[in-house]
This record gives structure tokens, sequence and C-alpha cells, in this order.
């Protein structure tokens, strides 16, 4: 997403006739889409959802920019500059 995307999303919600053709329709999509996603997180992560959590589905693993600096093949920059092995 640009920097204006959410300028322009928000614009269409707030003034729908233009994007959506009418309020009306405006809102059975973000209702049948609020739908769709309740069924699938209950769908995925049970029917209770007190029991939901960011995570469950959505993961990501991020490599730390410094991971592969310092004087060991493995990266393990506090223990070399410690001198632990």
């Amino acid at each position: 997403m640009s920097p204006d995307d959410t300028d322009i999303i928000l614009g269409h919600l707030e003034r729908p006739e233009a994007f959506f053709g009418s309020s009306t329709d405006r809102d059975e999509l973000l209702i049948q889409t609020l739908r769709n996603a309740y069924a699938e997180c209950s769908e995925r992560m049970g029917e209770d959802h007190l029991d939901w959590a960011w995570g469950k589905i959505h993961q990501g693993y991020f490599e730390h920019a410094l991971a592969t600096f310092g004087p060991t093949s493995s990266g393990d920059v506090a223990a070399a500059s410690h001198g632990w092995k």
C-alpha cells in the first residue's frame, strides 16, 4: 500500500456512491466480508472467539539485520565477543 491508499479507501467508504454504487451496496459488501472473515476464523481457530489470538493464523519469521554479522559463521555475535563457544 502506498501512503495515500488509506485516505483513498476511507474516502470511498465515506462517499460510497462513486465506488460502490450506493451506501446500501457498500454496507452489504462490508457485512458479507465480515461474515466470511468470522466464518474463516471460526474454522481455523475454533468456535469460541475468546480462544482466538493473533499469531495462530498469521506468523512471520524475520531474520534480524545483524544475524549474520560478526566473527562466527553461526552469527552468534554475543558469544564471540565474550569469548564463549
